[in-house]
């Protein structure tokens, strides 16, 4: 206990330097715009260039949404590096102890947790003996040599999102399309021409898939490098502004327009307009959206009501009389009402639902 105390408070790694074939620097904070986080964009990566490729592609879940923010605590990256084949004894880690991870115009005044400054800061002018140093891409800079990947990558990224949008009917919104990851093949590219981006599954849809690129590398023709992706659409639909019960009929201060991402068939409702005049089928929280299966169209008319009939006649003119609901209905459905019995004889008649306990005789 006594040595583990001592090793923090030297801002000693929590493992032994002389296994370390790599090391990463946390930073402080970042800001990420992928739909996850890599190892990668959280610091500086260098040393053994497998041991940094590997680790570069850790995936440490999902990135934060818009305005969000997500503390990532050391024990998970091991963990992660762990479950990723990485063996987490041969990466040391300097820098912050608990990174954090800002989404988009995100601000944030939470503690990044304790700094360790490497060895190469408490040490000036000497750097720790790191086999085969290179640096890896990170969000403080990204090596020059690896420039072209990017660029090969956002071709790929940007080919695919026209394709799909072409081929996934009905196009229920814009195709976007997010890295999730990269094969280490596709890591160690440092540039090239895209010639072709070809489908690993049976059939294009929405949600995960892998794809294989080609490159022309300097005329050499480099084909089976994977680039995994979330194909989703970006809709905008109405959202709840607050708690709302079972039954209550939505009134525009209750929702608004938002941008949504999703990755499955959804059937929201796309303006406020459209859901006005709708009422809920179960109770939702500030933030759900609103579709066509937790709204119905909100009853006007219920069962047993006296209700205003109207009915057009001949010569021109509308008689209008009392009636009582057979059946509840919303506006624009067909009911059965019978005629009140102090009105004249009782008919039963099918009316259309025009207002609030209101029909009319077609």
């Amino acid at each position: 206990m006594r040595i583990f105390l001592l090793a923090l408070l030297l801002g000693a790694p929590l493992f032994s330097q002389s296994r370390a074939l790599a090391q990463v620097v946390l930073a402080d904070r970042v800001r990420v715009d992928s739909a996850y986080v890599s190892l990668a964009q959280l610091g500086t990566l260098s040393g053994d260039s497998a041991t940094v490729q590997a680790a570069s592609a850790v995936l440490l879940g999902k990135a934060p949404a818009a305005g969000e923010t997500r503390a990532i605590e050391m024990a998970y990256i091991r963990t992660r590096l762990l479950q990723s084949g990485v063996d987490a004894d041969k990466v040391a880690f300097y820098g912050y102890t608990r990174p954090l991870v800002l989404g988009g115009q995100a601000q944030s005044d939470a503690s990044s947790g304790d700094y360790h400054a490497p060895p190469e800061t408490r040490d000036a002018g000497r750097s720790p003996a790191l086999p085969g140093d290179r640096a890896a891409p990170s969000a403080q800079a990204a090596p020059a040599e690896l420039a072209g990947q990017d660029e090969v990558v956002r071709d790929a990224l940007e080919r695919l999102k026209r394709r799909l949008q072409a081929k996934l009917t009905p196009p229920q919104g814009e195709i976007e399309v997010r890295e999730l990851s990269r094969s280490r093949a596709l890591l160690a590219v440092s540039g090239g021409t895209l010639l072709e981006v070809k489908t690993r599954h049976a059939q294009e849809a929405l949600g995960k898939l892998d794809y294989e690129l080609t490159l022309d590398i300097e005329g050499r023709t480099v084909s089976g490098l994977t680039l995994s992706v979330e194909v989703g659409v970006r809709l905008s639909c109405v959202a709840l502004t607050r708690d709302a019960r079972a039954g209550e009929r939505i009134t525009p201060d209750m929702c608004e327009v938002r941008e949504h991402f999703t990755t499955r068939p959804f059937a929201g409702l796309a303006s406020v307009e459209s859901a006005l005049g709708r009422e809920l089928t179960r109770t939702l929280r500030a933030g759900d959206w609103l579709t066509e299966s937790n709204t119905k169209p909100a009853l006007l008319v219920r069962k047993g009501e006296s209700v205003t009939l109207r009915a057009p006649l001949p010569g021109g003119g509308v008689l209008t009389t009392a009636a009582t609901a057979m059946e509840s209905g919303a506006a624009g459905e067909r009911i059965r009402v019978r005629r009140a019995r102090d009105a004249g004889p009782a008919v039963e008649l099918v009316a259309r639902v025009t207002a609030a306990g209101e029909c009319e005789v077609e």
